[in-house]
C-alpha cells in the first residue's frame, strides 16, 4: 500500500486521504466482481461501485 500512495502525485491531498482513496480501490477490485460487472457491460462504471 505504502509504494501505491508513494508512486502518485497527489496535489496537496493528506497523507490518510490519499492511503483511504489507495485502500478502496484494492478493496474494490480485490473483493467484489467490479472487473467482471464492468468487462460483462451489464453496469456502468457509477452502477457498480453503488
Amino acid at each position: 500500500m505504502a509504494a501505491r500512495v508513494s508512486a502518485r502525485d497527489w496535489k496537496g491531498l493528506k497523507l490518510g486521504a490519499a492511503v483511504g482513496i489507495e485502500l478502496q480501490k484494492y478493496i474494490r477490485h480485490s473483493y467484489t466482481n467490479y472487473d467482471k460487472l464492468l468487462l460483462s457491460r451489464m453496469m456502468t462504471r457509477e452502477e457498480a461501485r453503488g
